[in-house]
């Protein structure tokens, strides 16, 4: 609405921000003519440029607000190879690259589990008689107010026990979005907003104005007293981390708080008064404010902020937008900000490997696109160039698994949604130089194409699971049948469908538990959760080896893997052992009961599929009165024949060979 208020209005004459403007003299003599201004483009010919000034970016900024009317959010997005590294003894939370760690509220080192309260956490299903003739609210009550501390467990697996506790307190106001965990040392992030069942795709403009995060990191030399080694605030809404050796890497997005600004003006005199509230503006407000254990931090300068470069091909009718995307590179021991990168413009996601990272970018135009911009993870976070492929990247929580960079390309499969009712989807394989040439990551091939015109899908068929894997890449396709693609990628500028499957349900979750099985995580015929092994060994002929239901005797029974791979637990040792938390609804003497359930399996002979097998090992149970149990986080962790189950806020232990025998809640 704002954006077309706007435009019909007379607005003074804007600078052009990317545009060096250069007065040249006509002579030595003073009564020469000087010549008028000449106009030049950026040097620099890459898709993003620098801005010259802090005037540049405060009038950018100052345009956005007048032009743009709603933001499209961030998701981050993780190259994927074959999964977490396998253990001698304990399970780690999960990567897609073994490389980059990922953030998660439940971490484990062995000895410590740091447990961190979830905002969805607390009782959210109440046990009530199933005759009795209630209002539905009151089965979902007021979510209890959450303890504002993460547990500092020691534990001894071998003993099924919490031999102490500790806890590290959290600023009022902020909740946990995740944390790491080494041998002694922790990094906890937080922050103030959070976007509820909705995520971050409801978000507007002023949505991500007036937030604030933090990283802090702690000694866990004597865990029964934690203490602070360093604090990290910056302002602007949390995204996602990652870290990569001794560095986190946190993706923020900021949105000048301008008091008294109307994001959704009615009237002329609302409009005027934006407009006269703007003009104030100066380089203080629009870009993020920086405190390193309460000092202030200076602000990133223009030329570490970046812009589409209006006179580049891919530009289009691309607009000032005012949101900051920040990339801050943080020292993991202290919380110290090593270099911050910003970039204004409408991200819609962020990819990172152990060496690159990608900010991704929604095209709106009449063939929506996506725009991937590639910058190295050194000590600046140098820009390289940028790629364009059409279609874009969906499936919610999932979409980061369809991205991955090997060999040296870069791998994508994006849906463009069509007008056509009989076959609303067109999916594409994608393969780009991740070696930029000019500035440019070249398209190296894409599927279907006219020598291979194969669709990915029959018509009317959705993208759900997607997995990359070295030389090879997996794809399920749905609407009423599972059909699972597999992709030979060998030669990454011929790739083709090698072989497909046809099943009754479909997979959201891909792991490759070698290079010749593969397991799948989604919903069976019957639409409960389930698990299944497929052989891949003959990449034009992929076997089912069979699948397992969860949740049978329960009521809306899901389980959180397939959306979330944090709760997907997996110790390759000795033996391959799986754990998949779900939560259902039991009724029993006409009593409804919220069930918590964490369902352990193993693998016979994961690497030869003519023998491989999934062996259900039974489940663990969560006490259904339990006050401090909840669907979030589910989390578990196998160390050796013990499994320690997590949900909400609460820790079960069972051993391996007997599930059932479940001990806690701790």
């Amino acid at each position: 609405m704002l954006r077309s208020l706007l435009r019909g209005m007379r607005l003074p004459c804007l600078c052009s921000v990317g545009l060096v403007l250069i007065a040249c003299g006509g002579g030595g003599g003073s009564s020469a003519v000087p010549e008028p201004p000449v106009t030049q483009e950026p040097t620099d010919n890459r898709l993003l440029v620098s801005f010259s000034s802090e005037q540049a970016v405060v009038q950018f900024v100052r345009d956005g607000f007048a032009q743009a009317g709603s933001s499209q959010v961030a998701e981050v997005a993780l190259a994927a190879d074959a999964g977490a590294p396998a253990q001698a003894r304990f399970s780690t939370s999960y990567r897609l690259e073994s490389d980059v760690a990922e953030s998660d509220l439940v971490q484990y080192n062995g000895d410590l589990l740091l447990i961190a309260p979830s905002r969805s956490g607390g009782c959210c299903f109440v046990a009530v008689d199933a005759a009795t003739d209630v209002a539905a609210d009151a089965l979902f009550p007021p979510m209890p107010p959450l303890e504002g501390k993460v547990r500092v467990l020691v534990t001894d697996a071998a003993q099924m026990a919490v031999t102490s506790e500790a806890h590290i307190p959290l600023e009022e106001g902020l909740m946990v979005e995740g944390m790491y965990l080494d041998q002694t040392d922790a990094q906890i992030v937080s922050s103030s907003s959070w976007w509820g069942a909705y995520g971050w795709d409801r978000l507007a403009l002023g949505d991500w104005a007036g937030q604030v995060l933090e990283l802090q990191t702690w000694s866990l030399d004597n865990p029964a007293v934690p203490e602070s080694r360093g604090r990290l605030r910056i302002e602007g809404a949390y995204i996602q981390s990652r870290k990569v050796g001794t560095k986190v890497s946190v993706i923020s997005r900021f949105t000048p708080d301008v008091p008294g600004y109307i994001f959704y003006p009615s009237t002329q005199e609302q409009l005027d008064s934006n407009l006269a509230l703007l003009e104030q503006l100066d380089i203080e407000a629009v870009l993020p404010k920086i405190q390193w254990n309460d000092a202030a931090v200076t602000t990133p300068s223009p030329s570490a902020c970046l812009h589409v470069n209006a006179a580049h091909k891919w530009a289009g009718e691309n607009e000032p937008y005012p949101v900051v995307t920040l990339v801050t590179q943080v020292d993991a021991q202290t919380a110290e900000p090593l270099h911050v990168r910003c970039y204004l413009g409408d991200i819609s996601g962020v990819y990172v490997t152990a060496d690159h990272l990608y900010l991704l970018e929604n095209e709106q135009a009449s063939v929506p696109g996506t725009l991937l911009h590639q910058f190295l993870l050194n000590a600046s976070s140098d820009y390289q160039g940028s790629g364009r492929v059409e279609g874009q990247l969906f499936l919610g929580d999932q979409r980061d698994f369809r991205l991955n960079e090997a060999a040296g390309s870069l791998r994508l499969l994006t849906t463009a949604i069509t007008d056509d009712p009989n076959d609303r989807f067109e999916h594409t394989l994608w393969l780009l130089d991740a070696r930029v040439a000019n500035g440019e990551m070249a398209i190296l091939a894409q599927l279907p194409n006219d020598g291979r015109p194969e669709s990915i899908g029959k018509p009317n068929e959705d993208l759900y699971g997607v997995r990359f894997l070295e030389d090879r890449a997996y794809a399920v396709t749905f609407e009423r049948r599972d059909p699972l693609y597999v992709f030979d990628l060998s030669d990454p500028r011929d790739p083709f469908i090698a072989g497909s499957l046809e099943i009754p349900g479909f997979s959201n979750f891909l792991h490759p538990v070698s290079d010749k099985v593969l397991l799948g995580i989604g919903r069976s015929e019957q639409n409960l959760p389930k698990i299944e092994l497929f052989d891949v060994s003959n990449l034009a002929q992929p076997l089912s080896l069979g699948a397992f239901d969860m949740g049978g005797d329960l009521l809306w029974s899901y389980t959180p893997s397939e959306y979330d791979r944090q709760a997907f637990t997996v110790l390759n040792a000795d033996t391959y052992r799986l754990a998949v938390p779900l939560s259902g609804t039991s009724l029993q003497d006409d009593v409804y009961r919220a069930e918590r359930r964490l369902y352990g399996f193993s693998i016979q002979a994961p690497n030869d599929p003519s023998q491989a097998r999934l062996i259900p090992q039974g489940f663990m149970s969560a006490d259904p009165a339990d006050p401090n149990a909840a669907d979030e986080p589910m989390r578990s962790i196998i160390d050796t024949d013990t499994v320690m189950f997590v949900t909400g806020t609460s820790l079960y232990f069972a051993p391996w060979s007997d599930l059932s025998a479940t001990i806690g809640p701790h």
